[in-house]
This record gives structure tokens, C-alpha cells and sequence, in this order.
């Protein structure tokens, strides 16, 4: 596979996990990659290991002309809305979805 590898990435105490995503047909999913399991270490939250994360995730993605796409779940305090304003930070835009279904995210590559 060409481009942004996949598997675990870390930053300190935060991690993230990139991977082929089947969400889209076959001939397209080799520029795109799916981002999940973005977590940092509770003791350490606020202390910018997720956004140091997501920056070079999004370099890397940038570098290699890969779209990238998450499917937002909230999880413990960080609620939806949350979790939305900060991958808007990092680029990403929501995709039209109905209310009761989950929030997709994506990723253009800049540059």
C-alpha cells in the first residue's frame, strides 16, 4: 500500500489508529484512510499530546495526498460536540447525515 501507512500511531499519551476503510468503494480506498480509537491518557488530557498527534497525522496525510475520514463517537466527557469543534481544528468537515445516524467526518488533503 502506497501513501500514509496504516496501524497505531502515538504521541506521548495519546494514540490513534489508521486503517483501509471499507466504507467506500474499492478502487478509491487507496487515498483515503480512516481514522479511530483517538484516546489520550486521562491523567494526561489537556496537555496537547492529541493535537501533536493530529497535526503530524495530518502532515503525513497532506504529504501523501490522502483524504481522511472519522466516524465521531463520543466517549466519556468529551461529548459530540466537542469532539466535532476539535477535528474541525484539524481540518476535517462534517458529512451531510441524518440525526440518528453516526457523524462522519472528512479530511481533504492540503497543499
Amino acid at each position: 500500500m502506497d501513501g500514509l501507512m496504516t496501524g497505531k500511531r502515538e504521541c506521548g499519551a495519546a494514540s490513534l489508529v489508521l486503517s483501509e476503510t471499507t466504507a467506500v468503494p474499492e478502487h478509491l480506498r487507496a487515498g483515503i484512510r480512516e481514522l479511530s480509537a483517538l484516546v489520550t491518557e486521562e491523567d494526561k488530557r489537556k496537555q496537547g499530546y492529541a493535537d501533536a498527534l493530529m497535526h503530524t497525522v495530518c502532515y503525513e496525510a497532506d504529504k501523501n495526498r490522502i483524504v481522511l475520514l472519522i466516524t465521531v463517537k463520543s466517549a466519556g466527557e468529551m461529548s459530540h460536540a466537542k469532539l466535532v469543534k476539535f477535528y474541525k481544528k484539524h481540518g476535517f468537515q462534517e458529512l451531510p447525515h441524518k440525526p440518528d445516524q453516526p457523524i462522519l467526518m472528512a479530511r481533504q488533503a492540503h497543499g
